[in-house]
Parts: structure tokens; sequence; C-alpha cells
């Protein structure tokens, strides 16, 4: 499939999912599974770079790249379903997007994923940008760039940068985790990204991901094995008006991932108190 007929898929049905001869395996698990993917992640990243410092890497590259990362996913047995998508593409606008972290996979996919509806520019920390040649690339996707170590200098980023891509019409992109998590906490995800839409005026998406096909290395965080058993699930939900408090925003986001992680038997640390509006949130 070309990047344009899955880009159509998502804009006209809100869906993908791997289609059944795609997702069976091809013989290759264990350690050359993981091989296989980490080598494929290494060979985009040195390209991408390469591109990057001859200023030719660009969204429609980073979208294509994006897409082989998900293709080698399903060639390796994996299975994707993306869902929830058609309330965002009847939005012409864009929006501020919350996404819960669970392993490196998902700023690798959700660019192909995000991109058939804006522009997108992902929050991302400071340490990526020295990355060899994978920060190359980040750079020339101009990222919101955030510490991780001052809070309030973090936000004051995100609010002023923020809003600027907003009004230009890029999206906005948020980890509020901070830190990949394999078990969902309420508690350790912040409000910046409802502060955010609040504040530019634009609706907020949650954003539910279950990516631990790659597990998080032992020695090297972003070395982890496959498991090719493990589908990688993208859920959105739905756009969030910026016209109630940041508070509620927040929690709605809350309860539409802990919805989809229970749905989907993945732990989560507690319980999230929702009010009446929150509860609609969650039935849908």
């Amino acid at each position: 499939m070309t990047i344009q007929a899955f880009q159509q898929e998502l804009r006209m049905t809100g869906a993908y999912t791997t289609p059944a001869r795609e997702g069976v395996a091809v013989g290759c698990g264990g350690w050359r599974a993981s091989a296989r993917f980490h080598l494929t992640v290494a060979e985009r990243a040195i390209s991408g770079g390469c591109k990057a410092w001859r200023g030719r890497y660009n969204y429609a590259v980073w979208a294509r790249d994006s897409l082989t990362v998900l293709q080698t996913v399903e060639q390796l047995g994996g299975a994707v379903a993306c869902e929830g998508f058609a309330p965002r593409a009847a939005h012409a606008g864009p929006v501020v997007y919350v996404a819960n972290h669970m392993s490196m996979l998902e700023t690798m996919v959700l660019p192909c994923v995000l991109t058939p509806f804006s522009p997108v520019a992902i929050v991302l920390k400071d340490s990526l940008m020295r990355y060899p040649f994978f920060g190359a690339l980040c750079r020339a996707i101009a990222p919101i760039v955030v510490s991780r170590t001052n809070v309030r200098a973090d936000l004051q980023a995100v609010l002023e940068q923020g809003r600027a891509k907003l009004a230009a019409g890029s999206s906005v992109l948020l980890f509020p985790q901070g830190t990949r998590m394999a078990v969902f906490e309420p508690r350790r995800f912040n409000s910046m990204g409802a502060k955010l839409a609040q504040a530019a005026g634009v609706p907020v998406v949650p954003i539910a991901l279950q990516t631990d096909f790659v597990g998080i290395g032992r020695w090297v965080k972003d070395l982890g094995p496959v498991n090719p058993a493990r589908t990688v699930r993208v859920a959105a939900g739905p756009l969030l008006l910026p016209d109630l408090p940041a508070r509620i925003l927040h929690q709605q986001c809350l309860a539409f991932i802990t919805g989809r992680f229970r749905a989907w038997g993945v732990p989560v640390q507690e319980e999230v108190v929702a009010d009446a509006s929150v509860a609609a949130v969650v039935a849908g």
C-alpha cells in the first residue's frame, strides 16, 4: 500500500486495519524480528538524517518513512489497528493531540497516521535533538523542544510555540506522561495539552496507544525486544471543544485513554474520578 492509499483510507473511513494476509508471520521471530525491526528504524533514521542535511526532508518524506516502519510491523507478523479518526477527518482545522507514551514505536508510526489531516508539530525532549542522524531529521520537521527538567519553562515553551504552530495551521502532538510506561498512570499525565488547546481555542483529541509490540530495552532503552503477537493500536477520541475548563478537558482525555486501555486489557494504575461529562467520553 502506498502512503497516498493509506492516508486516503484514514480520511475516508476514519480507520485502518491490517489485512489478514499481511498479518501472517514470515518466519522471523525472537531476536531476528527485533534485529530486523531496529535495522529498519536505523536505516530510516540514517537516510532521513542525510536528507535533512541536504534540505530534502519534509512532511511527505516523514510520512513515507513512518509507513515503512508500520509495514515492517506487519511484515514481521504484527497487526495494526487504527480507529476513531472520522471526527478528526470531518474537522478542517488544527487540533491538539494528547497521547500516552508506551514505547518508541509511537513516534515512528504516528506521523503517517496524523499527517493526512494537517501538518503536525511534535513536542520532543531536547536530548533527541542530539541523536546522530535522528536529531537532524527531527529538526527538519520543526518540533517544539522541551527540557523535561523545568516544568515552568516547558509549559511556557509549549504554550507560546504551540499557539504559533496552531495559528499557522499545524496540529500539535504531546506525550504528557513524559516517559514510556507499559502501565497507564493517570496521575502522571499532565494537563499541558488541555491548557494549550484552551489557550489557542482549538479542539483537543485524546489518542490511546498500545505499542508494546516493541518493548523497552534492558541496556539501551530504544532497542527493546519485538513481540509480533501484540497488536499495535491507535485509537482517536472525540474532538473535545475548548469551551470547557482545562481541568474538565484534561479529565475527559484521561477518561478516554483509560477506557480504551481497559477495553484492550492493558493495565491502568489507578481509577479516574469522573463527573457526568467525563463519563460520557468513556462511554463514547
